[in-house]
């Protein structure tokens, strides 16, 4: 079996978390290489096709969705699927699965365009002393800031710098997120596998490693895997994906369901480049 998993220019090679699963694969039998979306079409001389690092579409989005277009078209096996990887591209996913009844932070949208005149209206919805402001396209923390809410005139400046070429979220901050951190949960095949604690740094509220976060192994409630499901369930078809979360309460709020490219912190469990490898053994033979 051949197989290409998905990267970008940036990662020709892949990153090291996912050189991992090369050796892995092979045990299985199974022929990895690297695929560089913004150089290659040949996806007819593989058996399967598997997103894994292309984290640069946000900044290529047109091309890349005329991508993801002849990719669907070439009738191989994709994971996870197109559809519903081109739909967890935009953040108003969230709006989706908040209508299904998910737990999501208070949010809205503002297209592309110019600065809406209701802003402070908008806000006010949130119902929060401070705002997270993003592009709905965005990767790893870019171009996201964090805002008290009367402070007008510098949200308007961040959403200026976003709109030119991008619809932006306004998204209530779930203060737990620092007071504890955020919790990473890896699915494969529609099974919780491990989790993480993704802890910001000191003056810092994104939890990613490139603005100092750490990562620490982590046990969750059993009450919140099991609310979870519901979740993992409106999807049962991927093969991998992570659940960004907050603890609030007894409870959890959802930050983010990363589906298309989620980095799966292969390095921080023993044994899980080789769970991943079997992972995708299972549903490239289906």
């Amino acid at each position: 079996m051949k197989i290409a998993l998905i990267t970008s220019l940036e990662d020709p090679d892949l990153c090291d978390d996912d050189l991992l699963v090369l050796p892995e694969l092979r045990k299985l039998g199974i022929d990895a290489e690297a695929f560089v979306w913004d150089e290659r079409t040949d996806f007819k001389n593989f058996d399967a096709l598997i997103f894994r690092s292309c984290w640069n579409y946000h900044r290529k989005f047109p091309a890349f969705l005329s991508w993801l277009k002849l990719l669907e078209s070439s009738v191989v096996k994709v994971f996870n699927p197109v559809p519903v990887s081109r739909w967890n591209l935009h953040k108003k996913y969230l709006l989706d699965l908040k209508g299904k009844g998910i737990p999501v932070p208070e949010l809205v949208f503002v297209n592309q365009g110019s600065i809406p005149g209701d802003l402070s209206t908008l806000l006010q919805k949130l119902g929060t002393d401070k705002v997270v402001v993003k592009p709905a396209i965005s990767l790893s923390g870019h171009e996201t800031f964090l805002r008290d809410v009367q402070d007008l005139e510098q949200i308007k400046k961040d959403l200026a710098i976003i709109l030119r070429d991008r619809d932006a979220i306004l998204q209530a901050y779930v203060k737990e997120v620092k007071d504890f951190g955020e919790i990473s949960l890896v699915y494969l095949n529609g099974k919780y596998s491990y989790a993480l604690r993704k802890i910001p740094a000191e003056n810092e509220f994104r939890v990613h490693q490139e603005y100092g976060g750490k990562q620490i192994p982590f046990s969750p409630p059993a009450n919140v895997l099991q609310e979870i499901e519901k979740l993992i369930a409106l999807q049962p078809e991927l093969l991998f994906s992570r659940v960004d979360i907050a603890l609030v309460g007894k409870s959890y709020q959802l930050i983010e369901w990363e589906i298309i490219d989620p980095m799966l912190y292969l390095r921080n469990y023993p044994g899980a480049a080789k769970n991943f490898a079997a992972a995708i053994f299972s549903a490239c033979s289906s």
